[in-house]
């Protein structure tokens, strides 16, 4: 299971598929901002609450 998920569930107390769709939320919103290291760091923090540490998690 992708760590993130995991780390949704077990701080946020989401179930997997919501941990899912938030993750999924996530991704959309990158595409959208074409990746820009500026705009990644700052959905990931007010999004997921996580550091640019967890993007391999997002990209792979």
């Amino acid at each position: 299971m992708n760590r993130i998920i995991e780390i949704l569930m077990k701080r946020d107390g989401n179930t997997e598929k919501e941990a899912k769709a938030r993750l999924e939320e996530v991704k959309d919103m990158l595409v959208e901002c074409n990746y820009d290291a500026d705009e990644t760091e700052k959905i990931m923090m007010e999004q997921l609450g996580l550091e640019m540490d967890y993007i391999e998690d997002i990209l792979f």
